[in-house]
């Protein structure tokens, strides 16, 4: 598999997001609410934490659950740096143990079955995750990560017969809260990744109550501790509203020369997130996404590659049609994957070592 930059061109009607390009190029008033539209590609099954791993999933959940920590969104190479974590975590026992302090006063989105209390965060919240990535029956494509490497996560499936309401009782030995606030991952050997593995959206916290008043189904629930609250899907939409409750947190005060040249530090110390309302519409046909934009039922595209073409005059600049509109281009790098697969079952292709082989070597 090989990483590469691809250069990407996406059109703003008038303004941009804080995800690309900073506040303060934000048209924003701070008095009347703001509203973002965006889309996505295709539809998914699944919201639950443990189980979505699309792009689009992945890009609804960010906006509500946080894991302990993150990637620096202003630097490259990429940097990892605490979110609720309250610092990197410290490495014990030659380096088979991590120790990792919570921050305090995180607050979850409100929810009827915390009977209008706040709900703090706790460290027993990411063992309960844990616990059910560690479950056959949920079929986590992140359960490879921990497997074989967080003691008795393999076996802890068995353990509980595969049954959800055994979660609260039936200790997992490998992740454990020593208190509210501090959380002890124990692994069977030094693993430098597991920093980049509690990065990810499998390794969110998930409170036991929401559990049980789920009875273990996630699929269509998101409740976090992030900036956003989820509103469920409306008619055609992922809807987000800012949590009123959410922490005192900042945009970036430093980033990469990219950061600096395309001014996204202006926005530097200004307290996130900017934007009231989020909403993320899903339409899978190019042509679709393309007249939304031109309507402005959404604020920022990615270009689809079929209307690359109409973009451009015979000069090389942003069409008459397009610039009449207030409509602005930008490109930017960012990371992608991409893999070939051989079909080992193919009668020349599949018994061809050399040809397979070749075939590899020939592709850059």
């Amino acid at each position: 598999m090989k990483k590469r930059s691809l250069l990407f061109s996406i059109l703003i009607l008038g303004f941009v997001s804080l995800g690309y390009f900073g506040w303060t190029q934000l048209k924003f008033s701070s008095v009347s609410p703001s509203l973002l539209s965006l889309s996505l590609d295709n539809a998914f099954d699944s919201l639950d934490p443990a189980k979505s791993y699309s792009d689009d999933s992945l890009i609804i959940s960010a906006q509500v659950l946080e894991p302990l920590y993150q990637y620096h969104y202003l630097k490259r190479p990429y940097e990892i740096q605490p979110l609720v974590a309250e610092a990197l975590p410290l490495f014990e026992q030659k380096g088979t143990v991590l120790r990792i302090k919570l921050k305090k006063n995180i607050y979850f989105h409100d929810h009827p079955v915390f009977k209008g209390k706040s709900r703090y965060l706790k460290a027993e919240d990411f063992v309960n995750q844990f616990k059910r990535l560690a479950m056959q029956t949920l079929k986590s494509p992140g359960k490879s990560l921990f497997s074989g490497l967080i003691l008795g996560f393999d076996d802890y499936g068995k353990k509980i017969n595969e049954d959800w309401k055994k979660i609260s009782s039936t200790p997992l030995e490998g992740v454990v809260a020593e208190d509210d606030l501090t959380l002890l991952v124990k692994m069977s050997r030094p693993e430098p990744n597991m920093l980049y593995y509690l990065a990810l959206n499998f390794a969110v916290p998930v409170p036991l109550e929401i559990l049980e008043f789920q009875e273990n189904n996630l699929d269509k629930i998101l409740i976090g501790t992030g900036p956003y609250e989820y509103s469920g899907f409306i008619s055609n939409y992922f809807g987000m509203k800012k949590f009123s409750k959410y922490r005192q947190d900042f945009y970036p005060t430093s980033g990469d020369r990219y950061a600096n040249v395309e001014k996204l530090l202006d926005s530097s110390k200004e307290k996130i997130p900017f934007i009231d309302e989020v909403r993320f519409y899903v339409t899978s046909q190019e042509e679709e996404r393309w007249a939304m934009f031109l309507k402005r039922d959404i604020d920022l595209l990615t270009v689809p590659k079929t209307f690359i073409p109409k973009l451009y005059d015979v000069n090389g600049e942003l069409s008459s049609e397009l610039s009449s509109k207030e409509i602005k281009l930008k490109h930017f790098p960012i990371l992608a994957n991409r893999w070939l697969s051989f079909n080992m079952k193919h009668p020349v292709v599949g018994k061809n070592d050399f040809l397979r082989r070749a075939i590899a070597y020939a592709i850059d």
